[in-house]
């Protein structure tokens, strides 16, 4: 694939999590574009239209479920994978983003290879394996 079915936007607003996604994602073929909250992501989102947006639930801001709701309520994004990315994962934090339109839920801090599988299967590339397993990203209440 090539143009926008590499691109992967990701919103976060934590910088050592920024450079960690950047770094994994690009490691492995993909374009990565950075926003660092909501607003912004919508906006980046609506002008690039990127085949998959890692959403950080806790942004500052507009935070990140109100960010998928307003892009499932565009016609020009609702069809866009979005894996919501949280430190809080209990079962009502994983029902609250899917209600709010999220088709995958990674708790952070996240297992490498699992983030890869979710990302490789929402764009249809299968769930290739990876040999790196350990949790990585921030475990901080950052949401």
């Amino acid at each position: 694939m090539t143009g926008t079915g590499r691109l992967v936007l990701v919103v976060e607003d934590e910088p050592a999590n920024q450079r960690l996604f950047r770094d994994l994602l690009s490691r492995v073929g993909y374009t990565v574009v950075i926003a660092g909250d909501g607003s912004v992501g919508v906006g980046v989102a609506m002008e690039q239209k990127p085949a998959l947006i890692l959403m950080d639930v806790g942004l500052p801001g507009i935070s990140g479920l109100e960010a998928t709701r307003m892009l499932r309520e565009n016609t020009a994004t609702a069809g866009i994978p979005i894996v919501a990315l949280s430190a809080y994962a209990m079962q009502e934090d994983r029902d609250k983003a899917m209600k709010a339109g999220c088709d995958a839920f990674v708790a952070k801090p996240f297992d490498i290879g699992e983030l890869l599988r979710v990302v490789r299967s929402h764009l249809g590339e299968g769930a290739a394996s990876t040999s790196e397993s350990r949790p990585v990203g921030d475990g901080g209440n950052h949401g």
